[in-house]
């Protein structure tokens, strides 16, 4: 995935994609500095919620999801991403805040707000996102 905040898209790093978590993308500062190239607080607060009873900074910016090449988990395709638009925002951990997560967390509500399906194969081990006419 890639961050985008107005500009073009940021460099691309890993994430996981967590069903069970209730935003849309929870990112440590460090992670948006060294792994995006991106200055965390050029990220504009658009509010503030509450995770894990730690009040947090909800920031304006986008996700842009991008489609790997068929079992090569770090060789992506050629198409074009996806754009999620978060209306809502990411949370940017701060530096040392104990309740961020280890990798940034991608939350089913950002592929459900932008109408992408997602289906989890756990036998096979793979996921699959529709954009309704590729399979990403």
């Amino acid at each position: 995935m890639s961050l985008r905040a107005g500009g073009p898209p940021s460099r691309r790093f890993p994430a996981i994609l967590d069903t069970g978590h209730s935003l849309n993308l929870s990112i440590r500062e460090e992670h948006v500095r060294s792994w995006a190239g991106l200055d965390p607080q050029s990220l504009k607060p658009i509010g503030r919620t509450t995770l894990n009873d730690q009040p947090v900074i909800l920031r304006r910016c986008n996700v842009a999801l991008y489609r790997n090449v068929k079992g090569q988990r770090d060789r992506h395709g050629v198409d074009e991403p996806v754009e999620l638009v978060l209306r809502e925002g990411i949370v940017v951990h701060p530096q040392g805040d104990p309740t961020s997560p280890r990798l940034p967390l991608l939350g089913l509500r950002s592929l459900a707000r932008n109408g992408l399906k997602t289906t989890i194969d756990g036998r096979k081990m793979v996921v699959w996102i529709w954009t309704g006419l590729f399979a990403w």
